[in-house]
């Protein structure tokens, strides 16, 4: 076990343009071991933009970094992940048409090689202990991804993440596709991982959850740390002001939907077209307002336009 409060993560004066704007400006702040680091902030506050640099997703402009003492600038998220840091984000990474073992040891195959033949077997026991290191026994890894909702497969990813036993792990608006039994799995590993000498960073809008889980939170505005609080500081209102630079009365998040119902009124399995569709799955719950978001041409038009077409057949 690592002692704790020793310096994992020291970032110093950071910073990260993309063209003329200026996401991340002399950004300085340290993660020691034994920690729950929140880092909160508006959209656009550069929250997810440090911990992606962190992870080896992009490179900063400037700046230092420094993970156990020594230089670090990894150059990929495989390079950060060998090292020892783990990140899990909010949009999907899995592969639908693959196992959840494929899926689970992406990249890493040849330790289930003999010769050009890879053990499936072997591959899928190990890919069910993983689950299970997890707290997960309800995903078959014998069965492709597409099989699961969306936050079997975030916990899918959570599992592979966990297999390599990070000492950093980045949890990057992840408890968002989770529903609070999904929420409660990663929050044990997190107090789990801090238990153990280890560190966590994660990224959330959620301010209860953020105080409820952290024990130190970095509050960022238009690219640069506005503060640094301990737990013991933690002051609803007082972040929401830190966060927005004004003060705010009240809820600063909606307080009138109590969540969507758990009966679903619209399903899509695997519905696949020629023109713009690979696999496209979705659940729509009583209650739910669901949104389908993406860049031009990615399929949402069509997908939508496709389910009219049939329903008016």
């Amino acid at each position: 076990m690592a002692q704790k409060g020793e310096t994992l993560v020291e970032v110093k004066d950071l910073c990260k343009n993309f063209g003329v704007t200026i996401a991340l400006s002399h950004v300085d702040f340290v993660v020691k071991t034994g920690e729950i680091r929140g880092l909160i902030g508006e959209n656009g506050s550069g929250k997810s933009t440090v911990s992606s640099i962190i992870a080896g997703m992009q490179p900063a402009s400037s700046g230092e970094m420094f993970y156990k003492g020594k230089p670090w600038k990894p150059a990929t998220m495989l390079e950060a992940q060998k090292a020892g840091i783990g990140m899990i984000v909010q949009e999907a990474g899995t592969i639908a048409n693959i196992s959840v073992a494929e899926n689970i040891f992406l990249g890493n195959y040849d330790k289930f090689k003999n010769g050009p033949i890879i053990n499936k077997v072997a591959m899928i026991s190990e890919a069910r202990k993983a689950l299970e290191k997890i707290g997960v026994t309800n995903i078959n890894p014998a069965l492709p991804a597409r099989h699961y909702d969306m936050q079997e497969r975030k916990l899918i990813e959570i599992a592979k993440c966990m297999y390599n036993d990070p000492e950093l792990l980045i949890v990057d608006e992840t408890t968002t596709a989770l529903s609070q039994s999904g929420r409660d799995i990663i929050y044990r590993i997190m107090h789990e991982m801090a238990d153990a000498g280890k560190a966590v960073m994660i990224i959330s809008h959620d301010l209860n959850e953020m105080m409820e889980q952290c024990s130190t939170l970095t509050v960022l505005r238009d690219g640069v740390i506005i503060d640094n609080i301990e737990k013991e500081n933690f002051d609803p209102d007082d972040i929401k002001q830190k966060m927005v630079g004004r003060e705010i009365k009240g809820h600063y998040y909606r307080v009138d939907n109590d969540g969507y119902s758990d009966e679903v009124v619209l399903k899509a399995d695997c519905i696949t077209t020629m023109e713009s569709l690979l696999c496209f799955d979705l659940e729509l719950h009583k209650q739910e307002i669901l949104g389908i978001g993406g860049l031009s041409d990615c399929g949402m038009v069509f997908s939508l336009a496709n389910k009219n077409a049939r329903e008016n057949a």
